[in-house]
Formats: C-alpha cells, sequence, structure tokens
C-alpha cells in the first residue's frame, strides 16, 4: 500500500504543469551558471598558470648565474610569492574566492618580519553603513549551482509540495483515499518518500549534467578529493532542500485551503533565505565596527611620514639609527594590520553566529567548506604561507645567494619551486577538517528536518480529514 501512494505522489507531482515548468527553468539556469562559472575558473586557472611560470623563470635566471655575478643579481628574484592555486570545486560553489587575497609576497625584513596578503577585489570589506544596493549585488554577484540550490530550488520545491494535503481536503481527494482503508501514516510517509525521491533525482541529475559539462566540453580534470566533496554536498543540498519539503508539509497538513500554504511558505522562505541572513550580518557588523581598509592605508600613511620626519629631521643620525627607525616603522605597520585583520575577523565571527538563524546561510556555509572556498581556508592558507614563507628567507640565509663569500651550496631549483607551486593543492583545509565542522553545521538542518517529519505525522494523525 505504502508503495501504491509513492507511485501516485510520483506521478502526481510529475505530470502537473508546475513541475515541468520549473524542471525547465532549472535546466536553463543550471546551463548558464555552468558556463559562466567554467569561464571564470578557466580564467583564474589560466592567471594561476602564468604566474607560476614567470615565478619559476625567475628563479631559473638565478641559478643560472656564476658566483662572479651574484653581486650584480636582482633582489626581486629572491622576493618569492606563494600563490593560491583555484579549485574546479568553485564551479559550483564560489563562495568568498573574490574577496580576499590570492597570492602572498614576501619581502625580507631580518627584525620584523612583515609579512601581509592584501585583500584583492573587495578592498572595503568593513565598515558599519547597511547599503541594501550593495548587499543585493553580492547575493546575486555568482550565480552558481550552490546559488540555485539555495535560492531557486528551495522556492520550487515549495510550489511542488503547497498542495499535497490541503489541495487533496480541498478537492474531497482524502475522503476517497482513507474510505479504501489506508492509515493516515501510510499517506504521510507516501507523499514524504515521493518528494524525497523527486528531489534526489533533479538534484542529481543536475550534478551529474554540470560534471559532464566541464569534463567533456571543458576537459577540466578532477580527482578523489573532488568527487567526495561533490558527494558531501549532494547530501548536504538534499537535507536543505527536505527542510523546505517538509516545512511545506506541515503548513499543507495544518491550513484549510492551498492559497494560505502559498502566501505563508513565501513569508518563510522571504525571511529564511534572504532577510535572516542580511539583518544577521548588518547586526553583526554594526554591534562590532571596524575601520575600512582605506581609513588603515590612511593610518600607515601618516606613520610613514612621522618616521620619515624623525629620519630626516637631524642631519647627524647615523646609518644605524636609520636603520633602526625603519625598523620600527616596519613594527608599527605590522602591528596596526594585524590587529584590523583581528579586529575583522572577530567581526566576521559574530556576524556569521547571528546569520546562522538562517537555513540558508547555512547552506551556504557550509558549501563552501566543501568547496574550499570559505573563510577558514582563507586563513589556513595565509598561516602556511607565513611558515613556508619564513622557511624559505631561512634558507636563503643560509646559502650563497646573496653573497659569493659563503661557500655553502646552493639551494637546488627542485627544493625552491616545490614551495611556492602548490600543484597538490594543500594550501586548503583537509578533507577530514572540512567533514568534521560540516557535521557540526548540519546538525541543526538535521533536527529540524525529524522534528518537522515528526510534527506532521502527528498533527495529520489528529487532524480531522475536513476542516
Amino acid at each position: 500500500m505504502l508503495w501504491t501512494c509513492i507511485k501516485k505522489e510520483l506521478l502526481q507531482m510529475i505530470l502537473t504543469l508546475k513541475f515541468q515548468i520549473c524542471l525547465a527553468v532549472s535546466i536553463v539556469l543550471l546551463g548558464i551558471s555552468m558556463y559562466v562559472s567554467t569561464e571564470q575558473y578557466v580564467l583564474t586557472k589560466a592567471t594561476y598558470d602564468t604566474e607560476i611560470t614567470a615565478q619559476q623563470h625567475g628563479v631559473n635566471t638565478a641559478l643560472a648565474l656564476d658566483e662572479s655575478e651574484l653581486d650584480e643579481l636582482d633582489y626581486d628574484l629572491f622576493v618569492q610569492t606563494v600563490f593560491r592555486k583555484p579549485t574546479p570545486l568553485s564551479i559550483f560553489c564560489y563562495g568568498r574566492e573574490g574577496d580576499f587575497g590570492s597570492q602572498v609576497k614576501m619581502g625580507i625584513f631580518p627584525q620584523t618580519w612583515i609579512l601581509f596578503a592584501q585583500p584583492a577585489g573587495k578592498t572595503d570589506i568593513s565598515g558599519s553603513t547597511f547599503d541594501f544596493s550593495e548587499t543585493l549585488k553580492d547575493t546575486f554577484e555568482h550565480i552558481d549551482l550552490v546559488f540555485c540550490i539555495k535560492i531557486l530550488l528551495s522556492l520550487m520545491v515549495i510550489f511542488l509540495a503547497f498542495d499535497l494535503v490541503s489541495g487533496e481536503r480541498e478537492s474531497d481527494t482524502l475522503k476517497m483515499i482513507h474510505a479504501n482503508h489506508v492509515s493516515r501514516l501510510t499517506v504521510i510517509m507516501g507523499k514524504w518518500l515521493a518528494g524525497a525521491l523527486i528531489i534526489g533525482v533533479v538534484l542529481l541529475g543536475m550534478m551529474l549534467i554540470s560534471l559532464l559539462y566541464i569534463l567533456l566540453v571543458k576537459n577540466i580534470a578532477f580527482d578523489s578529493r573532488i568527487v567526495a566533496c561533490l558527494a558531501m554536498l549532494y547530501t548536504v543540498s538534499i537535507v536543505y532542500l527536505m527542510l523546505y519539503y517538509q516545512l511545506t508539509l506541515f503548513i499543507s497538513v495544518n491550513a484549510r485551503t492551498s492559497k494560505q500554504v502559498v502566501i505563508g511558505m513565501f513569508i518563510v522562505w522571504c525571511i529564511a533565505s534572504y532577510l535572516a541572513p542580511i539583518l544577521g550580518i548588518e547586526i553583526g557588523k554594526i554591534s562590532s565596527t571596524v575601520p575600512s581598509w582605506n581609513e588603515i592605508e590612511q593610518m600607515n600613511s601618516e606613520t610613514q611620514i612621522k618616521y620619515n620626519e624623525e629620519a630626516t629631521k637631524d642631519p647627524t643620525i647615523t646609518g644605524e639609527q636609520k636603520l633602526d627607525i625603519w625598523n620600527r616603522r616596519q613594527v608599527d605597520y605590522r602591528n596596526t594590520i594585524y590587529s584590523f585583520l583581528d579586529r575583522l575577523r572577530r567581526q566576521g565571527h559574530l556576524a556569521n553566529l547571528l546569520a546562522m538563524i538562517s537555513p540558508a546561510h547555512i547552506y551556504q556555509v557550509i558549501s563552501e567548506r566543501i568547496a574550499g572556498t570559505s573563510v577558514e581556508d582563507y586563513e589556513f592558507f595565509m598561516d602556511r604561507a607565513r611558515h613556508e614563507l619564513v622557511s624559505y628567507w631561512d634558507m636563503v640565509y643560509n646559502n650563497s645567494y646573496l653573497s659569493k663569500t659563503r661557500n655553502k651550496s646552493r639551494m637546488t631549483i627542485d627544493r625552491n619551486v616545490s614551495m611556492f607551486d602548490a600543484s597538490q593543492d594543500n594550501n586548503r583545509l583537509s578533507i577530514r577538517k572540512t567533514a568534521s565542522s560540516i557535521v557540526i553545521l548540519m546538525f541543526p538542518l538535521v533536527v529540524v528536518n525529524g522534528m518537522l517529519f515528526l510534527m506532521s505525522l502527528i498533527w495529520y494523525e489528529h487532524k480531522p480529514i475536513i476542516i
């Protein structure tokens, strides 16, 4: 009897005009998003390859020099750069890729060890002023697969499920179903399983079409780690969409008419998918204000002027004293930058915590963690860059690059390049750390899904067939 109910629900959903329209719109938007996202990734990857090649050419030039030419060596050849390798998963979830720097250049200051990557793209990434137009632009700037699922498919799921119970109640279909001694548990289970099956198949089809386009048309290779991440993204997406499906089913059980379900769920969708994360982020920004990057630049310019005046006001000042002044200036610069980053990080964590009331925001955060395009991945990249660049300069000083009087052997080209060409994509969090954080973030979604399922069963069991 349960399988009969499932088949009935499947046929009713698939043969309706609303399902066919939703499916057609999803395919069109998927094609557009895949084309734009893959083109952007291909361009980013080409830029990365060019920069890596240029750096390797510079190192090759340095290693080809004779000992007699070392004094004339261009110092810039030793100012190495760590590049953040773009991930193919950014095609599916662009995340924060465009908000932060993708490379770190190391200048050598022996007394201070300054290391900082200036954000690329959106440089003014702080402040407490609410700008609705900018927020709207940020939301719709990257229409990738995760955006289509988070905004569009969630809305389509609502339109598929709004009349599951209320529609049959209005047409007296429920009376005929229960007149044939079909239990209420079987009816509600059939509707739930049919919805889960349709969501799973449609989502799987969309991801397979995307993969075929990427692999066959764009010839972008995927390794086992990326396949595992896509499997996790598929699972999380089903849980997220089922949340809206079950909420619509629950309201449909309790509503008198389908029109009430549509209006109620549209309001819930607007709040949960858009207003709640925006308000959470903006409240966090207002509660923990941070100066803009332009203000930090102004502060550093004023500090530079102050130290320049100190170094030039006394004509008898020695070169060693000037070096000490310069080093103090670098320390102040480093402290200003690190203080700014620390305050920005605290503001971001507060805003992110407040926005967690929205299932759409939770889904976005989980997707970014899976794709390796989250803030945490950027911080991991920065920590790795600091460690490797400090190690690099330590090796430079212990080899005969900068002085021909040293007798130690020079570094080999293999040792040098392996540090900066992140060909194994090891500048992102490991899949084990990613999976553990995903389990924690998914817990509230799974709990709410379970509660909605039980509430639908209990309410439908005790609701009269005709309200």
